[in-house]
């Protein structure tokens, strides 16, 4: 991950999750207003828009385990110096394995149903704690301003988890599906700003702040943070406008899945 493209890989996917997420939390919620019926969580989503021979495959499980072993193999590949695997990237390598993991999970869930309701988010969760603790104890020795980066974004991670469990706990609220689509949007789009910040500065439109003194990085990378955590919410609201038009057109078509 010690490059733009390793920052890059990983914000695109949860970027894409989380649109893909609120894109049908919000298609529930409506429906399930408008229909007058019960509201109900789930950690995925099948893919209605694809052909119907895909609409029974657990498309998420089988992205996340594609994704991640397409990282395991990257880092195993360029992760050795001098005959022996450095240690960041058996970080890596660890992280992508909790995502891994999970996504057999959605598969074996969805396909088996030979696992006991709810652990796919218990497993998810647990990917994301591994990637924050590991985030954690890989920003030691650097210096301020990839810190003071990575720092957010264990934070941004934390409130992932969060999230996830209080959708757990509360499968009948659509905030909780919200909230979490609103957590993973913004860890994607911070992983752009750290990437782009650290490895690519010269089209970066605040590369200025590595040349600027402790004090005054601290306070633009929380303007940066503020206006990003203002823009995926606003982005989760223009999606929630999008579906609710789509709806009133074709709402039909629809019923709650």
């Amino acid at each position: 991950m010690g490059t733009l493209l390793g920052h890059a890989v990983p914000g695109t996917l949860f970027i894409l999750f989380a649109i893909w997420w609120s894109v049908n939390i919000w298609k529930r919620y409506l429906i399930s207003r408008r229909e007058n019926l019960e509201y109900k969580n789930s950690l995925t989503f099948p893919c209605g828009c694809c052909c119907q021979g895909l609409k029974t495959f657990q498309v998420e499980g089988i992205l996340k385990v594609v994704a991640s072993t397409v990282g395991i193999i990257g880092e195993l590949v360029t992760g050795f110096k001098d005959g022996q695997m450095e240690l960041g990237n058996w970080h890596h390598v660890t992280m992508y394995a909790g995502m891994l993991v999970s996504g057999l999970v959605d598969i074996l869930l969805h396909h088996q149903k030979l696992l006991p309701e709810g652990t796919d988010y218990i497993t998810f969760g647990l990917a994301v704690l591994v990637e924050g603790v590991l985030f954690y104890f890989h920003i030691h020795d650097r210096d301020d301003l990839d810190i003071q980066l990575h720092s957010i974004l264990i934070c941004i991670i934390g409130f992932g988890v969060v999230t996830l469990a209080v959708e757990y706990t509360t499968p009948q609220s659509h905030l909780g599906g919200f909230a979490r689509s609103y957590a993973f949007l913004l860890q994607g789009i911070w992983f752009w700003v750290v990437g782009l910040i650290l490895y690519a500065p010269t089209i970066a439109p605040w590369a200025t702040i590595v040349d600027n003194n402790e004090t005054e990085l601290i306070m633009k990378t929380a303007l940066i943070l503020g206006w990003m955590m203002i823009g995926s919410l606003i982005i989760i609201f223009i999606i929630g406008a999008i579906i609710n038009c789509q709806l009133r057109l074709t709402i039909d078509k629809y019923t709650v899945m």
